[in-house]
């Protein structure tokens, strides 16, 4: 099976990747007279963000119990997504992160 990075070096060796977001890769953006980029599901990095910010807080995390943290765990995910993820803007190589649309049952 062919390595993500191979397929994407394929369409364009230089684009760039967030650290840590292999598994949120959905494919390649392709934006007219500029070179293709990775594309990332947002919902899927904040979700390996909100993993690991609550396995440094694993110790005060109990399940079911207090929704405050859990809340705060996911805040702190998107501001540090937000913030130095998505807003690293590095140049024409760098990443898209799409917000999927998903229609209500």
């Amino acid at each position: 099976m062919e390595d993500i990075r191979d397929w994407i070096a394929e369409y364009n060796p230089e684009a760039l990747l967030a650290d840590g977001f292999d598994e949120a890769i959905i494919g390649i953006c392709e934006r007219i007279g500029m070179e293709p980029v990775v594309a990332y599901d947002r919902e899927k990095c904040l979700e390996i963000l909100t993993s690991e910010f609550a396995e440094e807080f694993a110790e005060d995390l109990k399940e079911d119990e207090d929704y405050s943290l859990h809340d705060y765990i996911y805040t702190m995910a998107v501001e540090h997504f937000e913030f130095n993820v998505a807003g690293s803007y590095i140049g024409e190589a760098t990443p898209v992160f799409i917000t999927r649309f998903e229609e209500e049952e």
